[in-house]
């Protein structure tokens, strides 16, 4: 069967596309951040991390609320409170430092194409994602 516009949802693209370039533009400031950390260019770093730790905060918080509006069992809303607080200070520090390593090192960033490599991985990693979010029951059952 020939893939036509005919087979895709009206409004497909746009319900999914914003989530798709939001998704790779944090994943690529987290692989700048993790390049930033690991080549030692994150200057200032401790005076950054109690940002990342009160928007942690904030997320483990929000999530507690969410959850219990939607009346959920308390071992699950601490378990997925808790969860969401790690990845959201790992999203803040990485994604914080990798902005600012591309605003520090433009130049670099660009002249070794590096910012085309880590988004390209940000955007495989975006669909592996994207496809383990829409089949995880399928693959569950074989695992």
């Amino acid at each position: 069967m020939a893939y036509s516009q005919r087979n895709v949802p009206e409004g497909f693209v746009a319900r999914i596309g914003l989530p798709i370039v939001a998704c790779t533009v944090v994943l690529t400031l987290g692989f700048f951040g993790i390049l930033a950390l690991a080549t030692g260019q994150a200057a200032g770093l401790e005076l950054r991390v109690p940002v990342y730790v009160f928007g942690a905060a904030l997320t483990f918080v929000g999530a507690i609320v969410g959850l219990d509006q939607m009346h959920r069992d308390g071992v699950t809303i601490i378990a997925v409170a808790t969860g969401a607080a790690v990845v959201a200070f790992a999203v803040l520090g990485l994604g914080g430092e990798g902005a600012l390593y591309v605003a520090r090192y433009t130049e670099q960033v660009v002249e070794s194409r590096r910012f085309l490599y880590l988004s390209a991985a940000g955007l495989v990693a975006t669909g592996l994602g994207y496809w383990a979010l829409r089949h995880a029951r399928s693959v569950r059952p074989s695992a």
